[in-house]
Order: structure tokens, then C-alpha cells, then sequence
């Protein structure tokens, strides 16, 4: 990243932070304890985890009456079968979701596992103070 223009890099934290903030203001499933731990940290709340339950997590979020779901599962096979899984159940149940944040977010930290979206995190913002 320390090849990137100052621009470049003003831009990306700037789509990170408003990344961030619409995940803060919907409910987030990931796939463990860890992932909702690690994410909890670095300031994203109403985190849900699937412990191989995916139905039960979704009839859950049915019954609050959630609006939005951002999915933030692993990108690794597991992970993304596991996105394709809800993204299934929750059109089934009718509830509006989000992978594209997923998507982005991974790919502006660099991210395989969300357990280390933390360290990610502070990796990223390290190298952009580096104009």
C-alpha cells in the first residue's frame, strides 16, 4: 500500500470509514466466537455468530424484526458456502442482506479471516499515515 498515491490512500480510508459505519448500524453474522470478538473490538456491535446454525441464527434475526443483515463470513471455501447458505435462507425469510460489504471491507484490509480484522486494521491505517 505504501506504493499508493496520497489520493489513493485518502479515498480508501475514507470508503472504509463509511464501510464501517452502515455495518455498525445493521446486524452482522460471522461464522465464531472469535470472528464476533475481534469485531466487537474494533467497534461493530449486534454481531450474531452461526456455530453451524445458520437456520437458527436467521429464525432469530426473523423474530426482531431485523431490516438489514451484513454478512461478513471467512473467505475461505467454508466461508463462502456459508454466505451462499444465508444469503439463501434470508431471501427465504424475506430479509434484506448484504454481501457486497463483505467483499469491499475484505478487500481494503486484506482480509482471509475476520479473527484478524483487528490486527488488519491497525496494519491499514499504519500504512496510510505513511503518505
Amino acid at each position: 500500500m505504501s506504493h499508493l498515491s496520497f489520493e489513493t490512500k485518502k479515498r480508501l480510508k475514507k470508503e472504509l470509514d463509511r464501510l464501517l459505519l452502515d455495518i455498525q448500524n445493521g446486524e452482522i453474522i460471522v461464522e465464531g466466537k472469535k470472528d464476533k470478538k475481534t469485531l466487537n473490538s474494533i467497534g461493530l456491535k449486534n454481531v450474531h455468530t452461526l456455530q453451524g446454525d445458520y437456520r437458527r441464527v436467521v429464525k432469530k434475526l426473523k423474530e426482531k424484526k431485523v431490516q438489514k443483515v451484513f454478512i461478513l463470513t471467512d473467505f475461505d471455501r467454508r466461508g463462502d458456502e456459508l454466505a451462499e447458505k444465508l444469503k439463501d435462507e434470508l431471501i427465504a425469510q424475506t430479509i434484506d442482506f448484504d454481501l457486497e460489504k463483505r467483499k469491499r471491507l475484505g478487500a481494503i484490509l486484506n482480509i482471509r479471516f475476520w479473527e484478524n480484522a483487528d490486527t488488519n486494521l491497525e496494519q491499514f491505517l499504519e500504512k496510510i499515515k505513511k503518505v
